[in-house]
Formats: C-alpha cells, sequence, structure tokens
C-alpha cells in the first residue's frame, strides 16, 4: 500500500514536470503574444470599427454605417479624388521604386559572390548594408543636404543649379533614390545568403558543359532564388503601398507624391481630423495590398 502511495506521488511529481515543460515555451511567447494582441490585433479590429463611423478624435464614434466607403466611391466628391490621386502617386512609386529595390541588390549579390577573396567581400558587403540600418528621416536628411539647391553637395561639386524640390519629376527622382540607397542592403544579405548556399559543383558543372555567366545566372542562379525573390517582392510591394515617411519628410504636403498613407494621416491627425474617414481610406488600400500580394504570390509560384 505504501508503495503504491510512493509511486502514485513520483508519478504526479513526473506530470507535473511535465506539464511545467509543456507550458515553459508558452511563457516565453508570452511577452510577444501580449505586444502582438495590443498594439495589433486590437488597433486593426478597432480601424476597421472606426471606418464605419464619424469620429473626429475627441469625442465618441458616431455610426454612420457605410457613408465613409460610398463618400470615397462617389465619383468627383473631394474624398473620391484624395483617395484615387493618393492611390495614383502610390502606385507610381511602387512600380518605380521596388524593381530597383529588388533586382539592384540581386546584380550586387552576384558581384559581391563573384569576388574569391572572403575579407574584400565581406568589406564591400557591410559597407552596402550599412545604410539600411539607418532611419528613414535620418535618411531624408541626409538626401536633403546633398540634394539641397543653395548649399547641397551635388550642385556644388558638379557646378549645376539645379532644384530637386521644386520640380515634381526630380523630387520623384530623388525619393526613389533615397529609397533604393536605404533599402538596397537588407535584399542583398538575402540574396547572397541564398546564392552561397547553391552547391560549387553545380556551376562547376555548367561550366564544363559550356555554360557562359549569362547561361549559368538565368539557368541556374535564378531559378534557385525563386522563394527569396518572392519573399522580396510581395514584402516590397506592402511597403510601397504604406510608404509615407520618404515623400513626406523630403517631398513635403503638396505635389504630385501624396501617396494613400499621407491623405490618411491628413484625415486622422489634420486640422480637422476625420478618423472614420482616414481608417475608411486605411480599410481600403489595405484590401488593395492583400489582392496585389495574392495575385502576385499566384503568378510567381506558377513561374
Amino acid at each position: 500500500m505504501i508503495v503504491r502511495e510512493i509511486s502514485e506521488d513520483n508519478i504526479n511529481k513526473s506530470n507535473k514536470k511535465k506539464g511545467i515543460k509543456a507550458l515553459t515555451p508558452y511563457l516565453f511567447l508570452l511577452p510577444h503574444l501580449i505586444f502582438f494582441a495590443v498594439f495589433v490585433v486590437y488597433p486593426f479590429f478597432y480601424g476597421i470599427y472606426i471606418s464605419f463611423t464619424e469620429f473626429n478624435l475627441m469625442g465618441e464614434p458616431s455610426f454612420c454605417f457605410l457613408n465613409n466607403y460610398t463618400e470615397i466611391f462617389t465619383f468627383g466628391s473631394k474624398f473620391s479624388k484624395d483617395f484615387f490621386s493618393g492611390l495614383l502617386h502610390t502606385f507610381i512609386y511602387t512600380m518605380t521604386a521596388v524593381p530597383l529595390v529588388v533586382f539592384v541588390p540581386l546584380i550586387l549579390a552576384v558581384l559581391l559572390y563573384a569576388i574569391k577573396n572572403v575579407k574584400i567581400r565581406n568589406f564591400f558587403q557591410s559597407i552596402l548594408y550599412s545604410t539600411s540600418i539607418l532611419s528613414v528621416s535620418t535618411v531624408v536628411l541626409i538626401f536633403t543636404w546633398l540634394l539641397d539647391r543653395d548649399n547641397g553637395l551635388f550642385n556644388n561639386l558638379f557646378n549645376v543649379d539645379i532644384n530637386f524640390k521644386g520640380n515634381e519629376v526630380l523630387t520623384w527622382v530623388a525619393i526613389i533614390s533615397l529609397t533604393l540607397w536605404s533599402g538596397v542592403g537588407g535584399n542583398m544579405i538575402i540574396f547572397l545568403s541564398s546564392i552561397s548556399s547553391i552547391p560549387k559543383s553545380q556551376y562547376e558543372a555548367a561550366s564544363l558543359d559550356g555554360a557562359n555567366v549569362f547561361n549559368r545566372f538565368f539557368r541556374l542562379t535564378l531559378p534557385s532564388l525563386r522563394f527569396p525573390l518572392t519573399y522580396s517582392l510581395i514584402t516590397g510591394v506592402i511597403g510601397g503601398f504604406n510608404v509615407f515617411g520618404q515623400p513626406f519628410l523630403f517631398g513635403g504636403k503638396v505635389g504630385s507624391y501624396e501617396t494613400v498613407m499621407m491623405r490618411v494621416y491628413e484625415y486622422a491627425f489634420g486640422t480637422s481630423p476625420m478618423a472614420g474617414m482616414a481608417s475608411a481610406m486605411s480599410v481600403l488600400l489595405g484590401i488593395i495590398i492583400l489582392f496585389v500580394s495574392i495575385v502576385q504570390f499566384r503568378l510567381m509560384r506558377e513561374k
């Protein structure tokens, strides 16, 4: 009888230990889950709710059902013009910046991989990646100084008089350039890591078969990068449609570079806040991003 009680106690203790061990991973995840729920999940659903209301950030939200969405899709209304003009500018930015931020790092990764000296490769890799750790505001300040009409390095170095902020095309060029300069490092590291994982024996076999540099790139390197390319393109498109800091800080509030997120910011935190309308625009932008990402993923997977 005593032996049975001791064995049962041992079994209970072992079960408790197993239970504690099973809960341990979840305890480590708990802080992240709480942070995710408070700062991501709750704002996500609250934003959707606010999009069906009239809300000026001060009083209580007043439910108006689909009025905000109806205003956006009413042809000729101010809200419709603001949203769709912002969407057009966002689309121009995304279609210009994303291919550059994906394919320029790809070329740099291939060139770095071709460097046989590891120390030299690591040196250039560190320099190219260093721009990725800078914040958007820091990058914009650097380019503002470089491209300033009176005291900028570019105009003084080349002895020219170019007003990058006085011409909308040049402003777009500057915004795309600073985006590329700051975003080239992250994708380059991803591509370089993927290229390094390709067995060298495959390149050697391709060389013996008479494949030149271009054949090896398009028939061996590029197919091996289909997953990193898919990831970079999808995340790039999502980031492109959510662009705010670069055009807002460099271009200002008025011009052909006003994106959807800039319109959302103006409606949400302007002199006459309309948080309901801003939320409705954000929801529509999220739906567009989701649709584009799904289509993009399916096309990339098929190819």
